[in-house]
């Protein structure tokens, strides 16, 4: 694992960032990687991976693991790049939580994303009440099985449920969590 990953900058997300549409936001911020003007949305990143602070974020601390691939979802990802994947976000959760954070960290990609590229969510300190936290789908796209773990992609895989490297999300399950119906909260989903 690269270097870049065990020793973070400290947590300073942008004041404003250039504007962009939305869907056209992450791909903006990725290109930019290892060039001569990183993004300001631009965290850390290495060979394969860019960490970018959330432009919308729903907790203290709210990052986003981007794959350099640019795959459009998780499902395109490969077992070797989710397991990295799920090692850096422990590492970037360990790093920026105190000793005194209680709240449990969250990480996991959305079932259903609004964005591609497909990226990981990343809260050292779960999600905390606030400005950003308007609205019960805010709550309960990160605390139900519509935030899906990188350790249940890979159980998925490594029981030979998905298709060799691919795992299948069901869609209509994950607009149903995200509706409120067939909710169920969860901690670490790493």
């Amino acid at each position: 694992m690269d270097p870049v990953w065990s020793s973070l900058p400290p947590y300073s997300p942008p004041l404003s960032v250039p504007p962009v549409h939305h869907t056209l936001a992450l791909p903006s911020i990725i290109k930019t990687a290892g060039g001569p003007s990183p993004h300001p949305s631009l965290y850390a990143f290495d060979e394969h991976f860019a960490l970018c602070y959330d432009a919308f974020p729903k907790g203290r601390k709210h990052l986003l693991l981007i794959p350099l691939s640019s795959p459009r979802t998780f499902e395109e990802m490969s077992a070797s790049d989710l397991r990295l994947m799920s090692a850096i976000a422990r590492l970037v959760c360990s790093q920026l939580r105190t000793s005194s954070d209680a709240i449990r960290p969250l990480a996991g990609f959305h079932a259903a994303p609004s964005l591609e590229p497909a990226h990981l969510h990343i809260l050292p300190h779960g999600l905390v009440e606030g400005s950003r936290v308007k609205t019960v789908r805010h709550v309960v796209s990160f605390n139900s099985d519509f935030l899906v773990g990188v350790d249940d992609i890979l159980t998925f895989i490594e029981t030979g449920l998905g298709r060799g490297e691919r795992v299948t999300v069901r869609m209509g399950a994950a607009k149903q969590i995200i509706e409120g119906k067939g909710c169920r909260c969860s901690g670490w989903r790493g």
